[in-house]
């Protein structure tokens, strides 16, 4: 086993008990971990259902401890079987290399293997076996191979997971997540608005051009040129690290005849950029592209079609896994059956045990869905749970998880005697402390009972809270009431209000009003019934047991009472929130018993927390019978992105104000995760608990053109957010002064800690700013005062324009010597760009005169490349700055100002 590789050890995985003889030496299998992320697994003897289990459940963990270890981590098994020596042990495998969760399977196969099934089964089966073996050496040689190729992927590491780390954006293709980046500046649109092209770049190494209207010769070079864009932000040379492009042209009106022209240049010269091109369009499009390909197969060779996206991405993984293969590790060679009725034989009992396994996958998804609605009936507590189907089927599986749950739920609900103090269905949330929060009477209803009463409630009867929690309806009711409550509390969606007698411990009758409101706890669903009583002189409508539901007019009073069971939901998590935050506190604290590993992760799961706490609060919309969201306020915006949810539970306690003066979804903060997260709960705790209600400002503003700074300060009272020790030199996060700048000034960040008579106690944290190229809204040399002078041809300048327009410069064309002299002396030229093959004037001369006129005015040459370059500087002075083509925004804005420097 090879040094660095990812053993069971090191996974937590305990490997003795997975290494099995059994004491009938009649079968026996064997786990190993030749190379980090290849599992190796010989099975031997006879193979049973039972031991095919326990082999899939090993794999399928092993699968998920790598992946929790390392990201986007490729994971192999080769599976030798060739000591398998019966026809049934076999088929287990081929019926079963579906469930298999690694993303390659390789097979040594023994002779009976290799003889009987690998043709047919490569032909019919859905998922293929990705490479046969003659030995366990050429296999793992290979596999080794193939972790080489994985582990160059520069898209793992670097600015792309930087810069995916603020939006943590996902999309599941072909069943597996992949992680993409869509930056604003990646984006396009023309002036004309005729064509807007989405752009991704997915972590896999594929850049994905979604693109809708009418084409241009000057729409696809700009496009293009997005190529050298995203190689610029993500700091990735396409030259040395291939890559793939999927171009959809599904939503493409039509082409104008010179961006056909130059689509044909493209397409005959894109292997010099691109490995493979995928084009995704209608048949038309698909049947030209063919036909040139056709023509010219060398040119065409790495263009490919498909008709959808999941298609796309087959065949380039199919493409890379393809080219990793080798001559010494082709696909062996089934071989033949001896005479043509045996060949027909073998396939057709191959043909109908295909049909057999579709009819059998019909049938379980057929039993799945009926196991489903059997389960959603609404009396799930109620309903006999016995096993139904064989363990080893998919149906069984989920029934038989189903009636564990039911047999613990049936368990815990029968706790405190006979008194069902919670409902099983809300156990993920401790109901009763959210009802004691609400300030009215209020009980949540459920099954004719009730499920929990808050102390207003019970005051109002008599009770005490817990002697109510559990008891029927029918306890506080009159009976002959009984069933018409039960019925308009039943009929929650028509927004009912029901007006009824409660009975207190003194048998004296109260008149109230219920109000009853649905409300989702955790995703789940509870009735919320808050009671407002009636004054004695209020009259009340008789009751009739057959009295129809009147819908409620009233919306407003509804949203009232809605609110009010929505913070009553907020403030139990908060209070959890706080307990939780007290315990992560705890660790910084005390420095030395800090572990940052776990500090982050319980960080983590508060973020998560939160985010759920706020998605399921919700009610029902009675007007469609639709789930619709439900805040008690609008989050705060644009507000520090790692802590907008924190920061919306404590609005209750603080007020904030937000003043911003750039938009923050246009910086990269380089500051690393864990400290700044520590410093903002450590702030947020320190505000909430020594505020109480004082007014506070949280905001951000640019002092300069690199620097831009977040700050609290208060306005009210005198107020010590920071307790520092001088002599210790302790901060508020506790770290010494010493250990936090050395931290913050590795991420090339500051914190500062001031107390001033104007700005009493405030606190900054500094953050460079990192320009984002096309759309960076924040000040750049403040360019936008600035005049370039550019000589060259039409559609350079028009490009130049095109990746300049954020920036406001003003540029003006010309291709005249006296023209330039003009402009030289009327307009404030701050630059000349200047295109060094342009043959119709002469450089040396324009030079000349530009420098009589403007001594010290800057030039950038723009050059076809570096050779050219060279060939021109004995004839032009002063050639420091300069421009290659392809021009690209990331370069031309860096070249520009590096000459205004």
């Amino acid at each position: 086993m090879e040094k660095h590789a990812l053993t069971f050890q090191k996974l937590g995985i305990d490997p003795t008990e997975w290494d099995v003889i059994y004491a009938d030496t009649q079968s026996g299998y064997t786990f190993k971990t030749p190379i980090e992320g290849v599992l190796l697994l010989r099975s031997a003897g006879v193979l049973t259902p039972n031991i095919l289990e326990k082999q899939l459940q090993f794999i399928n963990n092993y699968v998920i401890q790598v992946q929790t270890k390392i990201l986007n981590f490729k994971t192999i098994l080769i599976l030798d079987v060739a000591d398998l020596y019966n026809k049934s042990s076999l088929d287990l495998i081929r019926k079963n290399l579906k469930r298999i969760n690694t993303d390659l399977i390789f097979l040594i196969p023994g002779s009976l293997f290799k003889k009987l099934y690998v043709k047919y089964y490569r032909l019919k089966q859905h998922k293929e076996l990705h490479a046969i073996f003659e030995h366990y050496a050429d296999a793992v040689e290979f596999a080794r191979n193939i972790k080489k190729k994985s582990a160059q992927n520069p898209f793992s590491t670097g600015k792309f997971i930087e810069c995916w780390s603020h939006d943590q954006q996902k999309t599941k293709i072909n069943g597996v997540k992949y992680r993409f980046l869509e930056l604003p500046a990646w984006q396009y649109q023309n002036e004309t608005q005729k064509l807007s092209a989405t752009v991704r770049c997915y972590e896999s190494g594929i850049l994905h051009f979604r693109i809708h209207g009418r084409m241009n010769a000057l729409d696809i070079q700009t496009l293009q040129q997005r190529v050298f864009d995203i190689g610029n932000t993500l700091g990735i040379d396409f030259v040395k690290h291939p890559f793939s492009i999927v171009f959809d042209l599904r939503n493409v009106q039509t082409i104008s005849p010179d961006g056909r022209k130059l689509l044909r240049h493209m397409e005959e010269h894109q292997q010099k950029i691109a490995e493979t091109v995928i084009v995704l369009g209608n048949r038309f499009i698909r049947f030209l592209l063919q036909i040139r390909k056709s023509h010219q197969p060398v040119k065409y060779s790495h263009w490919h079609t498909a008709s959808t996206l999941d298609k796309a991405f087959k065949k380039i993984e199919n493409i890379k896994f393809e080219k990793t293969k080798n001559k010494e590790t082709e696909v062996l060679q089934e071989e033949p059956a001896e005479d043509y009725k045996t060949l027909k034989s073998q396939y057709l009992k191959t043909l109908a045990e295909h049909k057999r396994q579709k009819n059998k996958e019909k049938q379980t998804n057929k039993n799945i869905r009926k196991i489903l609605a059997y389960i959603h009936t609404g009396d799930f507590l109620r309903l006999p749970f016995h096993p139904r189907y064989s363990d080893y089927s998919i149906e069984g599986e989920i029934y038989n998880s189903i009636a564990l749950l039911h047999k613990d739920l049936q368990n815990a609900n029968l706790q405190n005697g006979n008194t069902k103090t919670h409902n099983l269905t809300l156990s993920r949330s401790n109901v009763e402390k959210i009802v004691d929060s609400i300030s009215d009477p209020t009980m949540i209803y459920q099954d004719n009972k009730i499920l929990a009463a808050n102390h207003h409630f019970a005051d109002l009867l008599g009770y005490q809270s817990h002697e109510l929690n559990g008891q029927p309806i029918g306890a506080i009711i009159n009976p002959f009431e009984v069933n018409r409550i039960v019925r308009q509390l039943d009929e929650i969606h028509t927004r009912n209000e029901i007006y009824c007698d409660l009975q207190d411990a003194m048998g004296i009758a109260h008149s109230v009003t219920m109000i009853s409101e649905l409300v989702m706890i955790d995703g789940l669903q509870a009735q919320f019934v808050f009671i407002k009583p009636l004054a004695k002189h209020t009259k009340k409508s008789t009751p009739q047991h057959n009295q129809p539901v009147m819908p409620v007019q009233n919306s407003q009073f509804n949203s009232e009472y809605i609110n009010k069971a929505l913070a009553g939901i907020i403030a139990f998590h908060h209070a959890m929130l706080k307990h939780i935050n007290n315990q992560v506190l705890n660790e910084y604290n005390a420095p030395d018993k800090h572990d940052s590993y776990q500090g982050l992760q319980s960080l983590l799961w508060v973020s998560f927390f939160l985010k759920n706490a706020f998605d399921q609060a919700a009610t029902i919309d009675f007007s469609e019978n639709k789930n619709r969201m439900i805040f008690p306020g609008d989050l705060v915006k644009n507000l520090f992105t790692l802590f907008s949810d924190y920061l919306s539970l404590s609005k209750g306690h603080v007020r904030l104000d937000v003043r911003e003066d750039h938009s923050m979804q246009k910086l990269a903060l380089p500051l690393d995760a864990f400290l700044i997260k520590a410093i903002l709960v450590r702030l947020l705790h320190l505000v909430a608990d020594n505020t109480k209600g004082n007014h506070l400002l949280f905001g951000y503003r640019q002092r300069s053109d690199e620097k831009i700074e977040f700050f609290i300060h208060e306005n009210g009272p005198a107020l010590n957010l920071v307790q520092t020790d001088v002599q210790k030199g302790q901060t508020l996060t506790g770290f010494s002064f010493a250990e936090i700048d050395q931290l913050m000034k590795k991420a090339g960040s500051n914190l500062y800690l001031e107390t001033s008579d104007t700005e009493k106690n405030q606190i900054t944290l500094v953050f460079p700013i990192y320009d984002r190229g096309t759309g960076y809204e924040g000040s750049m040399m403040d360019l936008a005062n600035h005049k370039i002078l550019i000589l060259g041809p039409e559609n350079e300048f028009e490009l130049i324009s095109k990746l300049l327009e954020d920036t406001e410069i003003k540029l003006i064309p010309t291709n005249n010597i006296f023209e330039s002299q003009k402009l030289l002396k009327r307009e404030k030229i701050s630059l000349m760009m200047i295109d060094i093959q342009n043959k119709k004037i002469d450089i040396s001369e324009l030079i000349k005169k530009a420098k009589e006129i403007a001594p010290d005015i800057p030039i950038v040459y723009i050059a076809e490349s570096e050779s050219t370059t060279q060939s021109r500087h004995s004839k032009l002075k002063d050639l420091e700055t300069y421009l290659t083509k392809p021009i690209d925004g990331e370069r031309l804005k860096s070249t520009i100002k590096k000459a205004l420097s």
